[in-house]
């Protein structure tokens, strides 16, 4: 019982102050226990010692490598829906005027558009950094009836949380 109490409590306190704090690791830390793990792994080939001596791993016979295989085409990738190039789907614009170049400027990244499965129109989705390092990122993701719609309520709602808060609530932080 009190196994899986510890259990319970380490997935339910320990697993989610984990994921909140991650990026707040320096990245030297991160290395360290990255090098920890792969010792305990033990990528040199030898287990745990048994009787004083280290036991060996059964070593592989030499594959050679051969040349990469071109995939072979599945009806699982035709049925999957197309992406569509959120420059592409647009109609040609003057260069001052294009949205796509606009989230850009306001530090956009992942800039996607894609039509929408069997209800029509089209889903556009872009990523902004929050903190100055970029480990941090809030998606947006808007809808439209076609991909310049789509985009253009994409900018309209990047361009809302650049400016901030509303007025009666200047403290609050939005992500």
């Amino acid at each position: 019982m009190r196994i899986r109490s510890g259990l319970l409590v380490a997935c339910m306190v320990v697993v989610p102050l984990i994921a909140m704090f991650s990026h707040r690791v320096p990245p030297d830390a991160r290395a360290a226990v990255a090098a920890f793990f792969h010792d305990m792994v033990r990528p040199n080939g030898t287990l745990p010692s048994v009787g004083g001596e280290p036991a060996s791993l059964p070593q592989a016979a030499a594959v050679p490598i051969q040349a990469p295989v071109a995939p072979a085409t599945s009806t699982v990738a035709a049925d999957a829906p197309r992406v569509v190039p959120v420059a592409a789907a647009l109609p040609p614009q003057s260069p001052e005027a294009d949205p796509v170049d606009m989230l850009r400027a306001l530090g956009a990244v992942a800039i996607d558009c894609r039509p929408l499965q069997g209800q029509g129109g089209h889903v556009a989705s872009c990523r902004l950094p929050v903190d100055e390092s970029g480990q941090l990122e809030r998606v947006f993701q808007t809808v439209g009836s076609d991909p310049a719609a789509a985009v253009g309520n994409l900018l309209r709602e990047v361009r809302d949380w650049k400016q901030g808060p509303p007025r009666g609530r200047a403290g609050a932080m939005r992500f």
